[in-house]
């Protein structure tokens, strides 16, 4: 009778304990949440993500943006070897994912031609060396970004002089702006007592309405000859869709 009892009291101890372990392992399996963190890559900033163990994330949206570049997709490592499928891949622990940019090009920006103003008597000035004389100046650089085309308007002060040539050119992905002033000799570069202000307008034509993240110069070469171009502005093209 003893054992009967003893049986069924060691029995039921194993029930409790058996049920006990049980609603722990239940509560265990709750807590299993991961953190899943988007780098952006210097894009805009993606918000985590709560999941469970061994379930799907969903793809975040809208796509990340970052300036002069195009959103690719999102990647397990650093290094960009291998994509995250949003479809298949799940999730077993706290992650990162890194996002993949594609630089926009720039072929969509062409040289049109370049519309210059005549000699407008000014008191400011500029000297031929590209620096300012004790008047200051008021040179103008403004730059309108259009659907089909971009327009970088400037406004120089220089010595009165025949007209200038310009011409473009794209050196390691900048695109230069030469004011090319008439050349002459050495001794017959006298400057002139009067000063100008020359205007103007390089035209670019745009074959597609995307993103412009162009770095540019504007260079002025003056006459004598071996001179080496000034910078009088530099900058990024900045137009969006």
């Amino acid at each position: 009778m003893k054992r009967i009892i003893l049986n069924h009291f060691f029995i039921a101890v194993f029930v409790v304990l058996a049920a006990f372990t049980s609603c722990e392992n239940n509560d265990v399996t709750k807590l299993q949440e991961f953190t899943v963190i988007f780098e952006s890559n210097g894009g805009s900033s993606v918000e985590i993500k709560t999941v469970k163990e061994g379930e799907k994330i969903s793809k975040p949206t809208p796509d990340p943006t970052k300036i002069g570049n195009t959103f690719a997709e999102w990647f397990k490592e650093e290094a960009l070897t291998t994509e995250w499928k949003f479809d298949t891949d799940v999730v077993t622990s706290d992650m990162k994912l890194y996002a993949k940019w594609i630089e926009d090009s720039n072929e969509n920006l062409q040289y049109v031609k370049t519309e210059l103003g005549g000699c407008n008597i000014s008191e400011s000035a500029l000297k031929s060396d590209g620096s300012e004389t004790e008047e200051g100046n008021d040179n103008k650089i403004v730059i309108t970004v259009l659907e089909e085309s971009v327009h970088v308007f400037i406004g120089l002060n220089y010595t009165c002089m025949p007209p200038f040539e310009t011409k473009v050119e794209t050196i390691d992905d900048v695109m230069c702006m030469y004011i090319i002033a008439f050349p002459c000799n050495d001794e017959d570069c006298e400057e002139a007592d009067c000063m100008c202000y020359y205007t103007f307008d390089f035209i670019f034509k745009r074959e597609e309405t995307t993103i412009l993240n162009q770095e540019y110069k504007i260079l002025l070469i003056g006459p004598r000859k071996g001179q080496e171009p000034v910078v009088i502005s530099e900058g990024t093209i900045v137009g969006n869709e």
